[in-house]
């Protein structure tokens, strides 16, 4: 009785772990989403559609950043805007761009799985679909208990969207 109690302690402490970690993974994304425009997925529907990768272009830092949920992890992708680009429109730049092999932010430890997605939520602006805000999701799993982490981000500039 005392080792199962104890092996479920510690499968608990490992998941919180876990979970924290991707807390904290979410609050860095958040953070670069609020100065961001997003590109891709685009034409949000009023209800959203989950997708397990999301790309933006931040204006506080002039780059294109993507970030996925990928096998055990969440990784991050980006490129800066070179000053002397020959697309003028940043948005249709960061579409194309070519971006750095991905980094992971967080990958989940000790048997445990990571599963993500980013939901794109619409705002109406006039009749306008807009994007106003992302909901990420993140669902850590260790043997047969699971934690769920949740966050949305409302967008600084929602008036902005790009069309291709």
């Amino acid at each position: 009785y005392f080792v199962s109690i104890a092996r479920a302690n510690q499968n608990a402490k490992r998941l919180q772990q876990n979970l924290e970690d991707v807390r904290f993974a979410m609050n860095q994304v958040s953070k670069v989403l609020r100065t961001s425009v997003v590109i891709s997925p685009i034409s949000p529907s009023p209800e959203g559609t989950d997708s397990s990768r999301i790309r933006v272009y931040d204006y506080s830092q002039s780059s294109c950043v993507e970030y996925a949920f990928s096998g055990e992890e969440l990784t991050q992708r980006s490129s800066a805007r070179p000053a002397s680009s020959a697309t003028p429109d940043e948005k249709a730049w960061c579409a194309g761009a070519s971006l750095s092999s991905a980094a992971s932010i967080v990958s989940a430890r000790d048997g445990s799985r990571l599963i993500g997605s980013f939901r794109v939520v619409s705002s109406q602006d006039g009749g306008n679909a807009r994007a106003g805000r992302v909901v990420i999701r993140a669902k850590v799993t260790r043997q047969d208990v699971s934690s769920v982490a949740q966050t949305s981000v409302s967008l600084r500039n929602y008036k902005e969207v790009y069309v291709p």
